[in-house]
Order: structure tokens, then C-alpha cells, then sequence
């Protein structure tokens, strides 16, 4: 059994850049483009190492919670402070 059938296919499937004879021919970005790119990979690494910043500050702090020996809430907190609720005025054009 020969594999002819992908080969053949393989052969004219091209990459992006690529020309007939099969060699790969460099795009010249302008200034714009490049300056572009380049800001877009330095806000990546920034963003990645902002992520990583932020996931050692929480390890570390959850650390320090169980070598403190903090024990988890008992109870579900709530985003509303306990006692009566405030009373709301309503305004004439509500009414």
C-alpha cells in the first residue's frame, strides 16, 4: 500500500510565505506593524508575569494563614451587613 495519496495532497498545501520552489521568503514589516507586534509581546510577558506576581503573593499569604493555624468561616459570609435594612427614601417620581 503506497501512501502517494498524502504526499501528492501534502505537496500543494503551502504555509503562509512560502513560494513555488517550497523556500520561505521573509515579509518586511513596516514601522507601524513591527512596533505594533513588538508592543503586543511586551504586554503578553507583562500580563504573564503580573499573573505569576499575583499567584506567589496568594501562596504566600495562604501559607501564612495555615502556619498561623486560621481556621475556615464556619459560616457562609454575606455580602450584606447583619441587623435591619436601611430604609430607602422614594422619590416624587417613583411614587
Amino acid at each position: 500500500m503506497s501512501d502517494d495519496h498524502t504526499t501528492a495532497s501534502a505537496t500543494n498545501v503551502r504555509a503562509p510565505g512560502e513560494n513555488q520552489e517550497g523556500r520561505f521568503e521573509l515579509e518586511r514589516l513596516a514601522l507601524g506593524g513591527y512596533l505594533a507586534n513588538a508592543l503586543r509581546g511586551i504586554g503578553g510577558v507583562l500580563g504573564l508575569g503580573l499573573l505569576w506576581f499575583m499567584e506567589a503573593v496568594r501562596n504566600r499569604f495562604f501559607d501564612l494563614l495555615d502556619r498561623l493555624n486560621v481556621k475556615p468561616r464556619k459560616r457562609r459570609a454575606s455580602p450584606f451587613p447583619p441587623g435591619m435594612p436601611r430604609k430607602r427614601l422614594v422619590s416624587a417620581e417613583r411614587r
